[in-house]
């Protein structure tokens, strides 16, 4: 999924997840903040927090949904570690 993908303005649902992925995974940072993933995302923060809010109560009863952010955030990881 490119940039350009996940900030377009379709509703789809694969990139409605993906960019709630993106706001778990900037949540989890220091250096990031969700008000600056809602503007490269051009997305309001507070529709990013309420996305963030109804995946983790998913996640309450959905595993495949940790295993999923834990696959995106093992392969962030080895990307970073590649370009080092």
């Amino acid at each position: 999924m490119t940039p350009k993908e996940l900030s377009s303005p379709s509703c789809a649902r694969h990139l409605a997840e993906a960019r709630t992925v993106a706001t778990v995974l900037v949540r989890e940072q220091r250096h990031l903040t969700q008000v600056a993933l809602s503007h490269r995302l051009k997305r309001d923060v507070s529709s990013l927090s309420h996305c963030l809010r109804r995946l983790e109560l998913r996640k309450a009863y959905n595993r495949s949904i940790g295993r999923r952010i834990g696959r995106v955030r093992r392969k962030l990881m080895e990307r970073r570690e590649a370009s080092l």
